[in-house]
């Protein structure tokens, strides 16, 4: 079976009770999966219908009908051995744990959207502030784009406030003064830099990539 970092991280049960639902499956496709897993860790790999009815309130017509179901679907398998035929969940853990991965990765994406709309809401606040005016819709556009460029907030703060010192009251001043800081950071640490006087490479790269993927707005 093809295996993703969850698989034998997160216990199988919480993934099938989180996942089935996503997977068309009803309750009692559950309960006999939960069943045959809980047969199979027990060792007994020959798990037929009759022996699920043995362990479960289930018709053994019903058990075998869901057993037939899984298996034209492709979520369990049977392979032929001396004693029979054994019982195999192994597609079934891969689609669940994938899908579980996806969600999970999908959540933190959000989570960190949800942060970084936060840290927008904040650093908006600040300008207003400082300016004692509201942000064009324009200005807006060019703080976002600050922080897809991966400028973090004490960057940006410690640039604002530094031209505010200085007279400098506009985002071109301020964008400027973010550039020099960042190139000054890169050339402290790397000898090198991205960042131009005029423009930022990865800055401009990155935009780019973003627009295509979101579009303009």
């Amino acid at each position: 079976m093809k295996k993703n970092s969850l698989y034998g991280a997160v216990d199988f049960t919480y993934a099938l009770l989180e996942g089935y639902k996503a997977l068309n499956l009803n309750e009692n496709d559950l309960a006999v999966i939960l069943m045959v897993e809980h047969l199979l860790k027990q060792g007994n790999s020959m798990v037929t219908a009759d022996v699920l009815s043995l362990k479960m309130s289930l018709k053994i017509k019903d058990i075998d009908a869901t057993l037939g179901g899984l298996l034209r679907r492709g979520l369990i398998s049977y392979k032929a051995n001396e004693e029979g035929l054994s019982i195999n969940l192994d597609v079934l853990k891969e689609k669940l744990y994938e899908d579980l991965a996806k969600r999970l990765e999908k959540e933190q994406v959000t989570q960190m959207d949800a942060k970084r709309m936060e840290e927008l809401s904040k650093m908006g606040a600040f300008f207003e502030e400082k300016l004692d005016r509201g942000l064009s819709p324009i200005e807006q556009s060019t703080l976002q784009e600050w922080f897809i460029a991966g400028y973090k907030p004490d960057e940006i703060k410690n640039a604002v406030l530094d031209c505010l010192g200085e007279g400098i009251r506009n985002f071109n001043g301020f964008q400027k003064a973010l550039r020099r800081n960042r190139r000054k950071q890169d050339v402290a640490k790397e000898g090198n830099s991205m960042v131009s006087s005029t423009y930022d490479k990865d800055i401009t790269q990155t935009m780019k990539a973003a627009r295509e993927l979101f579009g303009e707005d």
